[in-house]
């Protein structure tokens, strides 16, 4: 079904684009969301989601899927722009701040690149759908409950499944050490 939706989003059929957002809206917007969290950052919403859309329309011949799944990329695309667009805000919002109050209270989005290049390359050893459960959960915050109505699961496979990738990873954590000498 992925391979048939990027078929025909690099085709530019608006079929595809329809379906993106049919599978994809609901994680997106929840992205969205849950980065642009504060009042004054609401009203970006839409704007926010109709660029990552354009984003993933606009660079579907980027796709490699031998870095990370589809979902995983449209996530990352998905979190870049909320990110950006928080930073756009909090600028503007400090400088129209008469005290010099911290911009603490907005939240820290700095996040370090390679870290999230690791996070990835581990997840990307996991199933597509571990690797969904994963984002979700540890790079998006959501909770269990959430991330099995999104996925149409039960709660107790979501936390079996972060185990059993836990796990996994620890394995390969574990092995990389130990090639390495660490």
């Amino acid at each position: 079904m992925e391979t048939e939706l990027i078929a025909q989003l690099k085709a530019r059929n608006f079929d595809g684009l329809e379906e993106l957002i049919r599978l994809y809206g609901t994680p997106i917007l929840r992205t969205v969301r849950s980065i642009l969290n504060e009042s004054h950052e609401r009203p970006e919403w839409e704007a926010v989601e109709n660029e990552i859309f354009y984003t993933i329309w606009e660079k579907i011949g980027d796709f490699n899927a031998t870095k990370a799944s589809f979902a995983t990329w449209v996530l990352m695309i998905a979190r870049s722009r909320a990110i950006d667009q928080k930073r756009r805000l909090a600028g503007a919002y400090r400088q129209t701040q008469i005290d010099d109050t911290p911009a603490d209270s907005l939240i820290s989005t700095e996040a370090d690149p390679l870290a999230e290049e690791e996070f990835m390359i581990l997840v990307d050893s996991l199933s597509e759908e571990d690797q969904q459960i994963f984002v979700l959960y540890y790079f998006y915050q959501e909770t269990p409950q959430q991330i099995a109505a999104v996925l149409r699961l039960d709660s107790a496979v979501i936390y079996n499944r972060l185990s059993r990738g836990r796990r996994k990873l620890k394995q390969i954590l574990t092995e990389r050490s130990e090639q390495h000498g660490i």
